[in-house]
């Protein structure tokens, strides 16, 4: 099981785990839900209605499909003032609803949508450290064209502005094999204070057989 060592390595608080599309990261959050409702309760919350399969049905997991951020920003504002405990949050994923609340600003606004998802970010961050839960946030990549220079994780960083920073650890998801039968990913360290960048944590595997995660560091 990986999820007691992501508890042993990382702590309750906020992992983000960000890169391409078919990189596997739905694929590890499912896989993580599956590992969780055994013992704890999950709230998973799907912004896309883009996920590979569906969380486990038991009545540990709560699934909620919020496309609107505002509907995204006010379920997460009052789930800090209510008295559910969840073991697991997982947000696939943050990307959509703040692009979405970008589209609808002018352009000297745009700066607003990005403030909007760092207090979500705190807001879920506080809910990890105060309850005792693991938040695992599914994001999208963005690219820093700001120099040639450097390795490939020197110019990609996760979509949001300063939100990142809001993370504990940040995991840039690097697709190492696809073929018809199987689909391999590594995800290596972006941020964390624990590990040097581009150490390599985690391996998720996608077959006919299933999903099978692996802490490899």
């Amino acid at each position: 099981m990986i999820f007691p060592i992501l508890i042993k390595e990382i702590g309750y608080d906020v992992m983000q785990v960000f890169g391409d599309t078919g990189t596997c990261k739905s694929a590890f959050a499912l896989y993580l839900t599956s590992e969780v409702v055994k013992h704890g309760k999950v709230l998973y919350i799907d912004t896309e209605f883009n996920l590979p399969s569906m969380p486990p049905e038991s009545d540990r997991v709560k699934l909620l499909h919020l496309m609107d951020f505002n509907s995204l920003s006010s379920w997460i504002r009052s789930l800090v003032k209510s008295s559910e405990n969840y073991k697991l949050i997982v947000i696939d994923s943050i990307t959509a609803p703040v692009e979405s609340r970008l589209s609808e600003l002018k352009l000297d606004e745009k700066g607003k949508a990005f403030q909007e998802m760092y207090a979500l970010m705190y807001r879920l961050k506080y809910y990890a450290l105060m309850r005792k839960a693991f938040v695992l946030v599914i994001n999208q990549i963005s690219y820093d064209f700001s120099g040639s220079a450097g390795s490939e994780l020197d110019k990609v960083k996760p979509f949001g502005g300063k939100s990142k920073h809001l993370s504990k650890v940040a995991l840039f998801s690097r697709l190492e094999k696809s073929t018809p039968d199987l689909t391999k990913a590594s995800f290596v360290v972006w941020k964390g204070r624990k590990w040097g960048r581009g150490k390599k944590l985690i391996e998720v595997y996608v077959s006919s057989r299933g999903v099978e995660a692996r802490w490899v560091a």
